[in-house]
């Protein structure tokens, strides 16, 4: 029997609370957007892409077999680059982003050195994108052609696309 690969690292709200304890309790919707936007792009290129390589079709490795998602996402393109709707419905008119919590057991991979990894990968990114302007990361995201594929029509992007995207900057090609 064939074991059913766990479709997402972990869940929106989690990564929503390390972006808090990162950044602190304040996050403009922008900033809450695009890092949303690249934490996703940049992990599904890099940790959910690893049961893709030779080295884990060689070796097996369940440790390399994660998730392909970081989080359940459905990115919409919008004036100002990739939007979750319910992230940004949920943080205009309630308390959603104020009531969510990092809790590393909420991670669905059961080898510690990867989840200290990936949760180590994942706070770097969300420093790295702390120090561009809100409107810096906007820009960035216009860059993508799976945004531009879509702003016309203000529809609802590709994830996998995103993440093919993603691996020719990951993989510096």
């Amino acid at each position: 029997m064939e074991k059913t690969r766990i479709k997402y690292f972990t869940s929106l709200d989690n990564i929503i609370g390390l972006m808090k304890k990162e950044l602190g309790e304040k996050i403009s919707p922008l900033r809450l957007q695009k890092t949303l936007y690249f934490l996703f792009a940049y992990y599904g290129a890099s940790y959910g892409s690893m049961s893709e390589s030779k080295e884990y079709k060689e070796s097996q490795n369940e440790m390399m077999n994660l998730p392909p998602y970081l989080f359940n996402a459905e990115f919409e393109a919008w004036q100002y680059g990739p939007v979750l709707r319910e992230v940004y419905f949920g943080h205009k008119y309630n308390n959603f982003v104020e009531e969510c919590e990092f809790d590393p057991s909420n991670i669905e991979i059961q080898d510690e050195t990867m989840r200290v990894e990936v949760i180590e990968y994942l706070k770097e990114l969300i420093r790295n994108t702390s120090e561009v302007s809100d409107f810096g990361l906007v820009e960035r995201s216009h860059e993508d052609d799976e945004w531009n594929a879509k702003i016309s029509i203000q529809g609802t992007m590709d994830n996998d696309n995103i993440i093919e995207e993603y691996k020719e900057i990951v993989n510096g090609k």
